[in-house]
């Protein structure tokens, strides 16, 4: 598990009662609807970006947060 899993739950926890949450790894999309949390598959070593993104009811962007890692992983 990554730390960052509990700190988005609290970010998103005061969340309005009509949204969307994407969250995406490196540009691509994991999760979007209403669910707060996902597993993440194993990265690959190197860098990369995690975003999550609120979006109303009209489609638009009512917040964001993104964090940047990098994974040092050994035999990947």
């Amino acid at each position: 598990h990554y730390p960052l899993r509990r700190q988005r739950q609290m970010c998103i926890r005061d969340r309005p009662k009509d949204f969307q949450i994407t969250i995406s790894l490196d540009g691509q999309v994991l999760a979007s609807g209403r669910q707060t949390h996902i597993d993440i598959p194993q990265l690959s070593r190197g860098p990369h970006h995690i975003k999550v993104q609120l979006i109303d009811e009209k489609n638009r962007s009512i917040g964001s947060d993104s964090i940047r890692i990098m994974v040092y992983w050994p035999n990947n």
